[in-house]
């Protein structure tokens, strides 16, 4: 072999060794997730998305069966769409959200063939959608509280001016000195009742058409302690009641200053402060966390109580207007709440375990 056609070789070589390289190196900085299994579900190659937000061991000591990692089961789960590309030989796309990872992914299944035709396993190129989809139900949230602001804006102007006219027209029987004292009782009732619907027509318009914010620099243990302060006023806490409920604090003495509305956060965390003693008509301990969360950039504040609980079917409906579990509860308090801390860039969510511990967590951002 002349030493012309020897250079041509290690040329090529280094050609081919730089390929390599260059695949392997874009393969492991591509920021989606990308693995590659064979039929049997094993996972034989993962780039470093993938090893890091599945929690993949070492591939070359062992290869993991790929359901155990995406969706936490210990079999092929009978929904798995991918597994359809492994049938029909056939690329498959679909959006799904896995609970074992708390994220909505957005995957592709391609399906791996080899130089005989013959399918040796899939490749799969998934995306963490999760914030998209936060911020696309933000805005359909957004957009359908765009719509209901101007129905019941509407709506409580059109039913404001007969009810003024009813309630004045009662009340001048109030004043009538031969009305027999049975029939001043129903009259009595009927106000009462004309004040609570004057009441939700006013949630129903701070709900649907909430102040605009006026932020400025807020010391959230102070603002806290102020919400404590008016809590102590509540009839279950009173000089009088014989129910014992026992207030505690545990707050971050470094939390730095958020940007936000005082006069609204009052209002989300005294009705949460509220809503915690209520729930404990047999006394129990109510207990307010501050921290900062280095890692989000966000102030935490956490409510919770010793109550009953919220019954599991009903969590996902608590922050909906209209619902309650109160027998005169009106069922804007949490909704109005969640929407000042949407307002405020923040999120509101809520654990509870049936007859345990209830748990608002408030997250608003330093940023």
């Amino acid at each position: 072999m002349d030493i012309k056609s020897l250079s041509d070789r290690e040329k090529m070589a280094n050609q081919i060794l730089q390929s390599k390289l260059d695949w392997e190196d874009t393969f492991e900085t591509i920021t989606d997730m990308i693995t590659v299994h064979d039929t049997d579900f094993n996972i034989m190659h993962a780039n470093r998305a993938a090893i890091k937000t599945l929690g993949l061991p070492f591939l070359d000591k062992k290869k993991p069966k790929c359901y155990e990692f995406y969706h936490g089961k210990d079999h092929p789960p009978d929904t798995c769409l991918s597994c359809e590309c492994l049938v029909s030989g056939k690329p498959s796309s679909f959006e799904t959200f896995e609970p074992h990872l708390d994220k909505f992914l957005e995957v592709r299944a391609i399906p791996r063939f080899d130089g005989h035709k013959q399918m040796v396993g899939t490749i799969h190129i998934v995306r963490d959608i999760t914030e998209r989809k936060k911020v696309e139900e933000a805005l359909q949230r957004a957009e359908q509280m765009k719509i209901v602001g101007e129905w019941a804006t509407g709506l409580a102007h059109e039913i404001k001016n007969p009810l003024a006219g009813i309630k004045a027209s009662v009340e001048v029987l109030l004043n009538d000195l031969n009305i027999s004292a049975d029939d001043r009782a129903i009259v009595l009732r009927s106000v009462g009742e004309i004040k609570r619907i004057e009441n939700l027509l006013k949630n129903l318009l701070n709900f649907a058409k909430p102040p605009k914010l006026k932020l400025m620099a807020v010391n959230m243990n102070t603002l806290l302690d102020q919400v404590i302060d008016i809590s102590l006023k509540h009839p279950f806490l009173s000089s009088d009641s014989s129910i014992e409920i026992n207030i505690s604090k545990d707050f971050d003495k470094n939390l730095p200053l958020v940007q936000a509305d005082p006069m609204q956060l009052h209002q989300v965390f005294l009705n949460l402060l509220f809503n915690a003693i209520e729930a404990m008509p047999d006394g129990g301990e109510l207990n307010l966390k501050s921290r900062y969360d280095r890692n989000e950039e966000a102030v935490k504040i956490e409510v919770s109580d010793t109550g009953d609980g919220i019954d599991p079917k009903m969590i996902d409906d608590i922050f909906k207007p209209f619902f309650s579990t109160k027998p005169k509860g009106t069922g804007f308090g949490l909704a109005i709440s969640r929407r000042i801390v949407e307002e405020h860039g923040g999120t509101i969510s809520v654990s509870s375990d049936p007859g345990g511990r209830t748990t608002f967590c408030v997250s608003l951002s330093t940023g």
